[in-house]
């Protein structure tokens, strides 16, 4: 049985602020978007799929930072803004520095752009082949095989990077076993316990 009580914010402990802080971090966000992105909304990872789709994979800088930084100011502040849209624009638009930088054609700066943000899907949810899925359908909108393999590597790093990041996965002790390390440890009927 799982029973839900209602806390007012006058009964909890931190009062009135878990109200006002989220309050102030929307504000804080939409005047982050409004101004610095010159924006009347937060668009996510569908302006990255805009400037590949018509922009010959550039983004706005402008736009990218005002987009990556509302979200974290939103969800750093008790929001509910999702991350993956930031993630997607970051990566997205490190991909595309990295592709101006070392000349790329514009067919390889999609890729490169398409690459950032499945690596930033696959981290997020710790789904590698999500992030593949994501870039090729919803970034590039096609299915190619030159794009498949660096799409599969990226994707896997995203993931490699994130899961050697969080403290749960260097510390067995900190994270769930899965069913094999589970049953290993649990001893057979009748044995001494370890």
């Amino acid at each position: 049985d799982v029973e839900l009580t209602f806390l007012s914010p006058i009964v909890n402990d931190l009062g009135l602020w878990v109200i006002l802080v989220p309050a102030v971090g929307a504000l804080v966000a939409y005047i982050i978007v409004r101004f610095v992105s010159n924006d009347d909304r937060i668009r996510g990872s569908g302006e990255i799929v805009r400037s590949v789709a018509m922009r010959r994979g550039r983004v706005s800088r402008r736009k990218v930072v005002g987009h990556a930084a509302a979200p974290i100011v939103s969800v750093g502040s008790g929001g509910s803004a999702g991350r993956e849209g930031a993630m997607v624009q970051l990566a997205a638009a490190t991909s595309m520095l990295a592709s101006l930088f070392s000349g790329a054609s514009v067919r390889r700066r999609k890729v490169l752009i398409a690459a950032g943000g499945g690596a930033a899907i696959a981290a997020t949810f710790n789904t590698p082949i999500a992030g593949v899925i994501f870039a090729m359908e919803v970034i590039l909108i096609e299915w190619s095989t030159r794009a498949f393999v660096p799409l599969v590597v990226a994707s896997a790093m995203g993931t490699l990077v994130e899961n050697a990041s969080t403290p749960a996965a260097r510390s067995p002790e900190g994270s769930e076993p899965g069913p094999a390390r589970r049953q290993a440890r649990t001893p057979a009927p009748g044995a001494e316990p370890r």
